[in-house]
């Protein structure tokens, strides 16, 4: 069976821990040996002597390892020798980075287990090289990061091809296919991550408003904004004018928690209406784009603000 080219790390540093299964190894090889090259201290099961405890060796490396990065797929998956590496992790507080190497139906134990984990789909990137800046972003790796190795020798999946895996275990191996990085799977997924970026950043660009039914004045909303008379507030505020006796002092106030606006009516005296009901007092009501807010005879709509001047046409 071919090797990789990393020796296993041996030493005092701070060093990762590779858990994986031996039939997802020509994708997970290639992907040692760049994060060696790049200089990352490794350590994975093809450093075991083979006299040596299977069990006692693992777990041995892994109780001292400072991050273990698990590559996840159906091989993985199946295998008892995997889900006993990812909770040994667990259960030693290792800081733990999973690596899909293909769309994986977890058990629920270990779905479980990584929910509260941030994963790395890599078979979502275009290439490799992508692949590794997303793992190699991962904080926690920082500290296993020595001099880069360029006697390092970087190998293809197709060198660690399915021939001799055929040999060794007479059947095709499950998991990715030759073409794991350009596959459909992978289109689809880079689409929706795409997508999903594109959405965030047309929702920070956005600025929302309230729009001064009487004046047409745009009322800028900065996160949050405190509508009265006379808030004792250093807070953004907008004050009514014409100091308004039907307003109160300190009326009502919108705030904004993960992109959701909310308006809270603070006990007024003559109260606030959301689309004609009134609001309960000190209650976070939900606001959506051309929701009307009226205080008495003012009236105020929320709203995304339009390009350009600070009133409407």
């Amino acid at each position: 069976m071919k090797r990789s080219s990393v020796i296993p790390y041996e030493g005092e540093e701070p060093y990762i821990f590779i858990s994986y299964c031996h039939k997802d190894r020509k994708f997970v090889y290639p992907i040692i040996e760049r994060l060696a090259a790049a200089g990352y201290r490794i350590w994975y099961d093809g450093g075991i002597i083979p006299a040596s405890l299977w069990v006692e060796v693992i777990a041995d490396n892994l109780s001292r390892a400072s991050v273990c990065i698990a590559f996840i797929s159906e091989n993985a998956g199946a295998s008892h020798n995997c889900k006993r590496e990812i909770n040994y992790a667990v259960l030693k507080k290792k800081p733990l980075l999973p690596v899909f190497l293909e769309e994986t139906k977890l058990s629920v134990g270990v779905e479980m287990q990584l929910s509260d984990y941030q994963w790395v789909r890599a078979h979502a990137f275009a290439d490799v090289e992508k692949c590794l800046q997303a793992i190699m972003s991962a904080k926690d790796l920082t500290p296993c990061q020595g001099e880069p190795n360029p006697t390092i020798e970087v190998r293809s999946p197709e060198y660690y091809g399915d021939s001799e895996a055929k040999a060794e275990n007479s059947e095709e191996p499950k998991g990715p296919g030759n073409d794991w990085f350009n596959s459909d799977n992978a289109v689809k997924e880079r689409t929706r991550l795409e997508e999903e970026e594109r959405k965030k950043r047309e929702e920070e660009t956005k600025e929302y408003v309230l729009v001064r039914k009487q004046t047409r004045e745009l009322i800028p909303i900065s996160g949050e904004l405190y509508v009265g008379r006379d808030w004792k507030t250093e807070k953004e505020k907008y004050k009514t004018p014409d100091n308004n006796k039907e307003v109160g002092r300190e009326h009502f106030y919108i705030t904004s928690e993960n992109g959701t606006y909310y308006i809270t009516d603070n006990n007024s005296k003559n109260g606030t209406l959301l689309n004609g009901a009134k609001l309960i007092p000190y209650a976070k009501t939900t606001l959506n784009i051309g929701d009307e807010i009226r205080v008495s005879n003012e009236s105020f709509t929320f709203e995304i603000k339009p390009t350009g001047g600070d009133r409407l046409v």
